[in-house]
């Protein structure tokens, strides 16, 4: 399986390196699109 490598930084301004594999990207990124569409529910 492909590992995926997500880039994010930290308040002071470092640079985290963390990777997950795919298969949980592929899990939270269907997360978050479903609470998205909650949040425009509930706002539109």
């Amino acid at each position: 399986m492909k590992d995926t490598t997500i880039l994010e930084k930290s308040i002071t301004g470092n640079e985290e390196h963390i990777s997950i594999s795919r298969a949980e990207y592929d899990a939270l990124k269907a997360e978050n699109t479903e609470l998205n569409q909650k949040l425009d529910y509930l706002m539109g």
